[in-house]
């Protein structure tokens, strides 16, 4: 009878143990057991050069002072008014913010105008949504509701199969007022940021982001209690073991634009 050949054999020298549920490294593509499967584990080769060292010098990153009389902020970018051409930060880019005089009086109230009607239309979004679902208000039901729906989750979210088992993190996401589909659940890296987060599911779910664009509209997630916007910066693992207001895998996040420099979901009940 013919031997069948099931698992493979960890590729760490000192190991060689069979494995039927093997790992690939996505680094240096060789094969190895649970025990080695991180990178520290079997001393990866190709670990990513681009972590940041500490003992390293780096150049400072160029600013752009503000040139409003005592403002102290500054940004990466260079960000002028159109009618004076002066330099200033987010806060004073609007002309009625630094009293611009070479302004028409015309062009006085028109991004102000823009961002109420913005704000408006969100608002407007969210309270057309359908409201089915009872607000949880206690953190032990919503721990309790996010392990139910974590059995049921598993088996239709969408996500990178590439992510180990082990770091996967599940939740049910509420989509754009503008999509067609309300949510959709979803399972991501507890390593990735929440700005890949945001990427992720906008490419996946082919959403318009301009979230590298100055000015334009964000994409944001938001916690869907406090209805704030998480930092982009932030690691879902984080996020899951904050104390205050933590999020659940099999719980819930919520996915909308909003105005550049808003952090928080504007009509959400």
């Amino acid at each position: 009878m013919a031997e069948v050949l099931i698992g493979k054999h960890c590729e760490v020298h000192d190991c060689k143990q069979v494995d039927f549920l093997p790992f690939t490294c996505d680094g240096c593509s060789k094969v190895f057991c649970l025990e080695h499967r991180s990178k520290d584990g079997h001393d990866c080769t190709e670990v990513d050069n681009n972590i940041f060292d500490p003992s390293v010098a780096r150049e400072p990153a160029e600013t752009y002072a503000c040139t409003v009389a005592g403002c102290r902020g500054k940004e990466l970018v260079p960000v002028r008014c159109k009618f004076c051409s002066h330099m200033f930060c987010l806060s004073h880019r609007h002309g009625p913010d630094h009293d611009c005089t070479c302004m028409p009086p015309s062009e006085r109230t028109v991004p102000m105008a823009e961002t109420t009607k913005m704000v408006k239309q969100i608002q407007d979004r969210q309270q057309s949504k359908p409201s089915c679902k009872k607000v949880l208000k206690t953190e032990k039901a919503r721990k309790m509701a996010a392990k139910v729906a974590l059995m049921k989750m598993k088996v239709h979210a969408q996500g990178d199969t590439g992510i180990p088992q082990i770091d996967r993190v599940h939740f049910e996401v509420t989509l754009p007022a503008r999509c067609k589909c309300s949510h959709k659940p979803f399972f991501v890296s507890a390593a990735w940021s929440v700005g890949r987060v945001v990427d992720w599911l906008a490419n996946i779910n082919r959403l318009e982001n301009h979230n590298n664009q100055q000015g334009a509209e964000k994409l944001r997630l938001f916690h869907p209690n406090t209805s704030i916007a998480f930092p982009m910066d932030s690691k879902m693992r984080a996020l899951l073991e904050r104390e205050d207001n933590p999020l659940y895998s099999g719980g819930e996040v919520v996915l909308e634009y909003v105005p550049d420099g808003s952090d928080q979901l504007e009509g959400n009940p």
